[in-house]
């Protein structure tokens, strides 16, 4: 089983300030949320936590350990979405200006870029996460990956073939697990659940 699972949140998700592959530490609202998945992961079984290089996929990597004992890789391959000098660290309100542009019904701009060619694409962001799973994906084995929106996105896009038009359809949010099966065969995975904490 895998479980893909975004980062509690930091103070710049509360902010609307896109992250990006920049660094930042969870808040308190996101030690909170790191709590509660600890407590979710109670009694289920984790073989291994990858995560990527980031501070606040790390801490939350840490607090699903502390209940599932679960040792934690670190890789770069599963950092956020690259979106370039034109969009990193800037908040939502000169976002949406930027994106306003677009001529595209936009839901949320800090997670829709199909199209966008400042932007990592979902298949190179895809592909570099896909390498990293299957170094590690066996039958019978359970893992989680704690990662990015941005990287969700990008599989969920590929994995459940959704067209990336539909991708305002959808948003993750921090601390959301969404759990598949057949994991060991990317043509047939399946998403067979999905948690999500209750806003804090």
């Amino acid at each position: 089983m895998l479980f893909l699972i975004r980062h509690c949140s930091t103070s710049e998700n509360e902010a609307g300030i896109l992250c990006s592959d920049k660094d930042y530490i969870l808040s308190e609202n996101g030690q909170q949320q790191g709590r509660k998945l600890s407590e979710w992961f109670t009694g289920k079984k984790l073989d291994l936590i990858l995560t990527s290089n980031l501070l606040r996929t790390q801490q939350t990597s840490e607090f699903i350990s502390q209940t599932t004992k679960a040792e934690i890789k670190v890789y770069e391959q599963l950092a956020e979405r690259n979106v370039g000098f034109k969009y990193a660290n800037l908040e939502l309100k000169a976002i949406n200006e930027i994106r306003s542009q677009e001529n595209k019904e936009i839901i949320d701009p800090t997670q829709d870029w199909a199209g966008v060619s400042e932007v990592e694409s979902d298949e190179l962001v895809f592909n570099r996460t896909k390498d990293i799973l299957q170094k590690h994906i066996e039958v019978g084995k359970n893992i989680a990956c704690v990662t990015h929106a941005g990287v969700i996105k990008a599989f969920l896009h590929t994995v459940l073939h959704i067209d990336k038009s539909r991708s305002n359809a959808f948003k993750v949010r921090n601390a959301c697990v969404l759990i598949f099966q057949n994991e060991n065969n990317f043509e047939q995975i399946q998403l067979i659940g999905m948690y999500q904490i209750r806003e804090l």
